[in-house]
């Protein structure tokens, strides 16, 4: 996963690169821009090759993500089942509906790992 998110950041520099070397091409002169029509067709040539690395990885990586995603909710229906409201469908699923995804996936996730606490723990907030 590391070597996904590393491969992401990447390409994202690789894209940054290529804007800063297409907008450096254009002379300034009078409010208009002008560039060679060669210099023009390295920049597009540089930005599409950005653009591919780009959704490629984010691709690549999404998936992987959903697939980790998977596997940790199975595991944690295993650890806790009565903390979870729905089933490791909807680990897939959520991540393709982003209000039901923070609102109902993830968070139970986290409870299942921290342990549970009884009412009267002496917090302020308890009566």
């Amino acid at each position: 996963m590391v070597v996904l998110l590393t491969a992401v950041i990447l390409s994202d520099l690789f894209s940054l690169y290529a804007g800063t070397r297409a907008h450096s091409l254009l002379d300034w002169e009078g409010g208009f821009a002008y560039a060679s029509m060669g210099d023009r067709d390295a920049a597009d040539a540089r930005y599409r090759r950005a653009w591919t690395f780009q959704g490629q990885a984010a691709i690549v990586c999404g998936i992987v993500f959903i697939a980790w995603f998977h596997r940790m909710y199975r595991n944690a229906v295993a650890l806790a089942p009565d903390r979870l409201r729905t089933g490791t469908g909807w680990a897939i699923g959520a991540r393709f509906l982003p209000l039901v995804n923070e609102c109902s996936i993830s968070t139970p996730c986290g409870r299942t790992t921290a342990p549970s606490r009884s009412r009267t723990s002496g917090t302020p907030w308890s009566s």
